[in-house]
């Protein structure tokens, strides 16, 4: 089991340049990370650490494969209990869901 003090997150971003900013930013703010750059990659440690994972970061549009959202509800990783909050930013596509 994590330490509850740094919890771990998955953080799921194909693109290069965010993925090094965002993992530096929540490293530096006490997370610990398992980083995934495509859909199928993520899916396989989601299942791998489930156990461990305390929360999850992900891009939706990830290209070929698993998107964000097939990515947030795979292995129960959305909790009868827990309120997801996703932020798609404005691009070709852009939607605000709950």
């Amino acid at each position: 089991m994590t330490d509850p003090v740094s919890p771990l997150l998955l953080y799921v971003e194909d693109d290069a340049l965010i993925r090094e900013t965002m993992v530096e930013s929540l490293e530096e703010a006490g997370f610990k990370l398992l980083v995934a750059d495509h859909g199928d990659q993520a899916v396989q440690l989601l299942v791998a650490h489930a156990a461990d994972l305390r929360g999850l970061i992900t891009d939706v549009n990830l290209g070929d494969g698993p998107d964000g959202w097939a990515i947030g509800t795979t292995g129960g990783t959305v909790d009868d209990d827990d309120e997801p909050v996703v932020l798609d930013l404005p691009g070709p596509k852009h939607e605000l869901r709950r």
